[in-house]
């Protein structure tokens, strides 16, 4: 875990950002935003990050993910789990994750992200941390001074 670097991350766009946290056992990680859709697009990046570092990747092919939660943290752990899931379990690794609708209604809240990278190039692309889960601990999604702001632990 000594490849994971502390200082802020901008992932190519301007309006988000993310920094690796000093945490006793697991990975932290703080993600910074313009926009909801851009936090849980930033989460994302930083996860692909923390499985497998810096890495050449193509966009051979696109996937869709929609998932549902009551509240907007339970969204975004299902979210990075489901990332997760791509990156180790199905062997396919994303260049690009794109937020294509975030719906935050009272009562449910969903995310529909379209990801654009190709199956996993053992060669290529080798795994760095093993991360089990995101888990809700110290998960608060919050608003301040117009940015979106979360710490996200991820268990390895």
């Amino acid at each position: 875990m000594e490849n994971l670097k502390n200082g802020m991350k901008t992932t190519g766009r301007k309006m988000g950002e993310f920094r690796f946290v000093e945490h006793t056992a697991d990975v932290a990680v703080e993600v910074r935003a313009d926009s909801l859709p851009e936090l849980f697009r930033v989460a994302g990046i930083a996860l692909r990050e923390i499985v497998y570092g810096q890495v050449s990747i193509k966009n051979r092919e696109q996937k869709t993910v929609e998932l549902e939660a009551d509240s907007l943290e339970e969204l975004l752990v299902d979210f990075l789990n489901e990332l997760n899931y791509y990156l180790l379990v199905r062997q396919w690794i994303y260049r690009e994750l794109d937020v294509v609708e975030l719906r935050t209604d009272v009562t449910r809240k969903s995310v529909k992200a379209v990801l654009r990278g190709e199956p996993v190039q053992p060669e290529q692309h080798e795994v760095q941390v093993e991360v089990k889960a995101a888990t809700f601990h110290q998960l608060e999604i919050r608003r301040e001074a117009g940015k979106y702001r979360t710490m996200i632990v991820f268990d390895t």
